[in-house]
């Protein structure tokens, strides 16, 4: 199952709808085919144009990947790499993979897509979609109430699932690497979160604690809601340090992620480092001036232990002086 929000979507220009084949599972709005191992598969949508003009449209096939908010996308031919990713929708797409069309005032056309089918069987997703947006055509203007005019040029999506076995969703969940950096400015922790298997991973919700190694005090905790991973893909979870600096040391991640109604969960605990030369870099890339309160409070106890030293070795000294005058 997909979620609804990536099904056809309408604007009072123009509108995208999937053409079901025989082999459509079922009529959820968007394409969702059980292939034939080793067979052609032909992906067809209506694109339909509710303007008295007629319009150009550009059709393309993109490959399924998680952005970087944690959310399913397929609006890119170059998707971020998965070295668990095996089968790419736009690569088995014989061309042309991006299409032009013409549509008629107040018309409709279709535009199609062969995709080859793998010919091993293969438990899982083929997953992408098939991308519509007007060529040749200015940004559509609108005002905000503040007056701030903004300019929007549409595109939708119709999703495209292929699979040649009608079997249970069996998503996996793995964390990679945690690392600092910087996100908008400000100083971040980044979790890399992989669905390592060719399967969605719908409306995930993720509950990640930070504190440090053996302290129950959690510093900083970072919630997100329905995430949606697609198969074979990866993202940098994004843990917001709250504006502040990033402090060397060796930190402890309790990191949580479950869809509803609990057909799935996992549960990852983990410690991690942030070095000295990290926490430096980032913090100056973030704005942070660099921290000399060591240096001072190092210069201070050296003073001190001079100032002490002095003082017993004047003492010394005097007592001497005196013993001789006796």
């Amino acid at each position: 199952m997909i979620s609804t929000s990536y099904a056809a979507t309408t604007n009072s220009d123009f509108t995208v709808i999937p053409q079901y084949s025989e082999n459509q599972r079922a009529q959820n709005g968007y394409i969702d085919v059980l292939a034939e191992p080793g067979r052609q598969q032909t992906v067809t949508v209506t694109v339909k144009n509710f303007t008295d003009k007629e319009r150009t449209f550009a059709a393309s096939m993109y490959t399924s990947y998680t952005n970087s908010s944690g959310q399913l996308s397929y609006d890119r031919a170059k998707i971020p790499t998965d070295n668990t990713l095996k089968y790419v929708l736009r690569k088995q797409t014989e061309s042309p993979k991006k299409q032009t069309i013409k549509v008629a005032a107040q018309g409709s056309t279709n535009v199609s897509f062969t995709v080859n089918i793998p010919d091993k069987a293969y438990n899982g997703l083929m997953a992408g979609g098939v991308r519509v947006w007007p060529l040749k055509e200015a940004a559509a203007t609108t005002t905000t109430q503040k007056q701030t005019l903004l300019h929007n040029k549409y595109a939708f999506g119709m999703p495209v699932l292929i699979r040649v076995k009608d079997t249970v969703n069996n998503a996996k969940l793995k964390l990679n690497q945690i690392y600092p950096g910087v996100l908008n400015g400000q100083t971040t922790v980044f979790v890399n979160t992989q669905n390592t298997a060719p399967w969605l991973l719908p409306a995930v919700n993720i509950d990640a604690k930070v504190t440090k190694k053996g302290s129950s005090k959690v510093l900083h905790h970072e919630v997100q809601n329905s995430c949606s991973m697609a198969p074979n893909s990866n993202f940098n979870f994004a843990i917001d340090w709250g504006k502040q600096r990033l402090e060397a040391g060796t930190y402890h991640l309790d990191y949580t992620a479950k869809a509803p109604g609990g057909t799935l969960g996992w549960h990852f605990s983990r410690d991690f480092t942030i070095t000295s030369a990290q926490a430096s870099k980032y913090n100056k890339q973030a704005g942070f001036k660099p921290n000399y309160m060591w240096l001072y409070i190092t210069i201070g106890v050296l003073v001190l232990i001079m100032f002490v030293l002095g003082g017993y070795l004047l003492g010394r000294r005097g007592r001497k002086s005196d013993d001789k005058n006796e």
